[in-house]
């Protein structure tokens, strides 16, 4: 999904009524520069307030594009962008939606166990591969190739 952004007088306006759902990626942001912003790489920062405590992300991007971060467990972010002494004074508000996942948490990671017997598989078929290459290049050498 793409958010539009216009940047003039050195404030960033949200166009529309997009809304970020936490925990989901593919969001990108296309701003529209007045004719103070210079061509060339370029710096947003997305502000959200996270476990009681304001947080930041600087994406760095070329051209008018940038990817919006995963954001997880948030209501809201603020974004801006800068480049040298050049800033965003009014930050552009978008509100985000809280996933299925935001109040339980991420996937557990496997247990243990379960790794082990996943890398032991793994193992296996390196194991079961070089046989075989083995076996190939045995195929081979007795061909006279």
């Amino acid at each position: 999904m793409n958010i539009n952004i216009t940047i003039a007088n050195k404030r960033a306006t949200v166009l529309g009524a997009p809304v970020i759902v936490c925990g989901n990626s593919g969001y990108t942001i296309t701003f529209a520069f007045d004719a103070e912003w210079p061509t060339g790489a370029k710096t947003a920062r997305f502000v959200f307030v996270k476990g009681g405590a304001v947080q930041h992300i600087d994406r760095v991007f070329d051209g008018d594009t940038v990817g919006v971060p995963v954001l997880s467990n948030i209501r809201e972010v603020q974004v801006g962008v800068f480049v040298g002494a050049l800033q965003t004074t009014t930050p552009g508000r978008i509100p985000c939606e809280k996933s299925i996942r935001c109040e339980s948490g991420a996937t557990a990671d496997p247990t243990p166990d379960q790794y082990d017997q996943i890398m032991a598989l793994l193992g296996d078929m390196d194991t079961a591969l070089d046989d075989i290459i083995a076996i190939q290049e045995d195929l081979i050498g007795g061909a006279g190739v």
